[in-house]
């Protein structure tokens, strides 16, 4: 994991320094750059699955660097072995079983049951915890009392509520129908 970090490090500062001859770009901020300060666990597949996470996490804080991790709630024996992050965030894909398995279409049979004991684990975490819950147009965002069940279940120190983002092709939703507004978002977290 160490090396996995040190490579991570060089490489951020090897992609910052083709900047240097842009014009426009402030020396003074190039160089503020090349410390960084906070890694993002997430994006491409699920971050609690990498094997050594743990070692990873903690060489990133002995550089000082803050780490968020997001995840899927669908593996809650790896998320109760997580050690300690700067933040834990949880994506809430559906408030209900049913949405939850229609809009994840997970390779878990019991992708609801995992994500229910993940809630349960969340509450236990000694880090700064978030529920990112994901809001479709229609879908998701009438559910108040399925949230407020969750969050209770969870008990977050932070709850981030946005509108679906698109990554490729779906069946299912329509990009016009199914993304919410931010007045939309506002008023679903004034509810709430």
């Amino acid at each position: 994991a160490t090396s996995l970090v040190d490579s991570t490090l060089e490489q951020h500062i090897s992609l910052l320094n083709t900047m240097k001859d842009v014009s426009g770009v402030r020396s003074d901020r190039l160089q503020a750059a090349h410390t960084v300060r906070y890694c993002d666990l997430s994006l491409v597949g699920e971050p609690l699955l990498y094997p050594q996470i743990n070692a990873f996490i903690a060489s990133m804080h002995m550089r000082n660097v803050c780490t968020w991790m997001y995840h899927t709630g669908m593996h809650p024996k790896e998320l109760e072995q997580l050690q300690t992050t700067t933040q834990l965030v949880m994506t809430v894909a559906g408030p209900t079983q049913q949405l939850m398995e229609e809009l994840v279409q997970s390779v878990f049979e019991d992708c609801w049951e995992r994500f229910q004991q993940s809630l349960l684990l969340m509450a236990k975490k000694p880090q700064r915890t978030s529920l990112r819950i994901v809001l479709i147009r229609g879908l998701t965002d009438s559910h108040f009392q399925e949230y407020a069940d969750i969050i209770n279940k969870s008990k977050p120190d932070f709850i981030e509520c946005k509108g679906l983002i698109f990554c490729g092709k779906t069946e299912l939703l329509t990009l016009d129908d199914s993304v919410p507004s931010q007045k939309e978002i506002i008023d679903f977290c004034t509810k709430l």
